[in-house]
């Protein structure tokens, strides 16, 4: 943009020139909100300006995000929409969200998405049912009384 903004001007059209270079300082300065604090970056270990750039192969970048928030991770989408679903029917959709929800997890920490809430609520209320089901069948197995 601010390119589009030098070419603007160099053909003397600086009132077209000046909104473009306004937009651009807006977006640097809407992305300057989102970066992480240089603490962060020597922490975790990951480089860049935005703190979100790493080796993971799927690695968050801020210039394929220009609002400058990371995406959310679809699979703790999926973790926690299978837990809710697997509470509500007490069956086996609690197995498939603990194993979404753990697949989250891992890429969570190696990618620098969101939804680490959402994956681990998945994950915990898969395990919810497989605990009430856990009590079922040592309910069923216990001598009846007579």
């Amino acid at each position: 943009m601010r390119n589009l903004a030098v070419l603007l001007s160099g053909q003397g059209r600086t009132a077209e020139a000046e909104s473009w270079s306004r937009y651009a300082d807006a977006i640097d300065a809407r992305q300057a909100v989102y970066q992480q604090p240089t603490g962060y970056q020597q922490q975790t270990g990951y480089q860049g300006q935005t703190g979100y750039q790493g080796q993971a192969p799927h690695q968050y970048t801020a210039a394929r995000h220009a609002h400058g928030k990371p995406p959310m991770n679809s699979l703790a989408i999926y973790a926690v929409s299978m837990g809710a679903v697997g509470l509500i029917t007490c069956g086996l959709p609690s197995i498939p969200a603990i194993v979404a929800g753990h697949m989250a997890w891992v890429r969570l920490r190696r990618s620098g998405e969101r939804g680490l809430g959402l994956a681990v609520t998945g994950i915990a209320l898969g395990w919810i049912m497989v605990a009430f089901w856990a009590l079922v069948a040592f309910g069923a197995a216990l001598p009846d009384e007579n």
